[in-house]
């Protein structure tokens, strides 16, 4: 900060063994074979980030190797990247984290529920991060089970734009 201005949005620092260096998370809005160009729409700030595939990029998609040519608009992926002397990022690996039509099972607990909304954040047990699941209403199951604060398994769709639920169970607490 330079007073109450943003000064630097980004820092990189040079050493003598490596140039610099970048990660980037967020969501696929195309793939050009052509001109070996992956574009991003980058999660934090919400701008489009245009990465060059080089020969030695590598993709994976569920731990597994994969081409580039597998990757598809909509999918949520993770990325290292190095930048050249013209500024350009260069690719190192691409990580395909939710692809259009992946199905996932979340167990956490509720941490904000908006029923008529059809809206509910699950803290996953997993990974401790926070998931939006969109869910019909028909499927919040009967009784008082079902707020903030209880424990759940979401079966959810991810459908290139929001994870949507496909079944929601309220979890016994443990002794009960």
């Amino acid at each position: 900060m330079d007073g109450n201005k943003v000064f630097a949005k980004n820092i990189f620092v040079l050493t003598s063994e490596s140039g610099p260096t970048g990660e980037s998370y967020g969501q696929v809005l195309s793939y050009n074979a052509g001109n070996k160009e992956l574009i991003l729409t980058e999660s934090l700030s919400a701008t489009t980030l245009s990465l060059k595939l080089a020969p030695s990029t590598t993709f994976h998609y569920k731990n597994q190797p994969i081409s580039a040519e597998a990757i598809r608009p909509g999918s949520l992926v993770t990325a290292t990247f190095d930048a050249e002397g013209d500024g350009r990022a260069v690719a190192r690996d691409v990580s395909v984290l939710a692809a259009p039509g992946d199905v996932f099972e979340f167990t956490g607990r509720v941490s904000h529920l908006d029923v008529r909304a059809g809206v509910l954040m699950v803290e996953d047990l997993v990974d401790h991060k926070s998931y939006e699941i969109n869910f019909d209403a028909s499927l919040v199951p009967s009784g008082n089970g079902f707020h903030v604060g209880a424990d759940v398994r979401v079966s959810i769709a991810f459908d290139g734009t929001r994870y949507v639920a496909r079944t929601v169970t309220v979890n016994s607490p443990s002794g009960k």
